[in-house]
């Protein structure tokens, strides 16, 4: 087993421990580490926003904006019993329920293609924009842009609802609460553990709760609730 030649396992959540230990794999060279978004700083004194970042401060300061992260499902589509345009479709209703309340939203992207990684979370929202009935109110930031970038643009909205778990904890990170979409074992209990300000919450039950409801009024409750609990 490769654990036999390695010094450490270290692992960013608790959840794969416990799966080890039901399988009764050794977890004596395990070590608990951290998620590398906890470790964004906010650089206040230092930062110099770019024109890009700028351009997203500019249009986020016009109307009050829910943020949003997506990510191609695979492989985790077939275990949630689901489809990526089922996923598209519902995030997209989402989306519609929360412009036709008031908001604007903005989808940002923590994976792209850059240094030929084979996914670009930016071509999942080009995909679901052709869904959302109200084009002038859903924006997406196609620009190439770091953690530090994306906390200062998350910073400046009411909430976000991250499909990357990395988005909603740079967004608590940055001060704004956030709703991370729980796909897979390790969202389920350590996000909204490790520091207040988070929700999860399993897909497909999000969707459904702004749909049912009105979708302004439970995003802003959530906001309001997440900055109760971390103040």
């Amino acid at each position: 087993m490769f654990l036999a030649a390695t010094s450490a396992l270290i692992l960013r959540e608790t959840v794969s421990r416990d799966l080890m230990t039901a399988a009764q794999i050794d977890t004596r060279k395990v070590e608990q580490g951290v998620d590398t978004a906890w470790l964004v700083e906010r650089r206040h004194d230092e930062f110099v926003a770019s024109y890009a970042v700028q351009h997203w401060l500019d249009v986020t300061a016009r109307r009050k904006t829910v943020a949003i992260t997506l990510r191609d499902l695979e492989p985790f589509d077939k275990r949630l019993g689901t489809t990526q345009q089922a996923y598209e479709q519902a995030f997209a209703q989402v989306v519609n329920r929360l412009i036709a309340d008031g908001y604007q939203v903005l989808a940002l992207s923590t994976c792209t293609s850059i240094d030929r990684y084979n996914r670009d979370d930016r071509m999942v929202a080009l995909r679901m924009a052709k869904y959302v009935n109200d084009s002038e109110n859903f924006h997406i930031a196609m620009d190439e842009l770091n953690d530090v970038e994306i906390g200062k643009i998350l910073a400046s909205c009411v909430l976000t609802i991250g499909t990357r778990l990395h988005s909603a904890i740079i967004s608590m990170n940055f001060g704004t609460p956030a709703i991370a979409i729980n796909y897979e074992h390790k969202i389920r209990r350590d996000y909204a553990a490790a520091r207040p300000g988070g929700i999860g919450h399993r897909y497909p039950s999000l969707a459904e709760r702004f749909i049912t409801k009105r979708g302004g009024r439970y995003a802003q409750s959530i906001a309001l609730r997440l900055k109760a609990k971390s103040g």
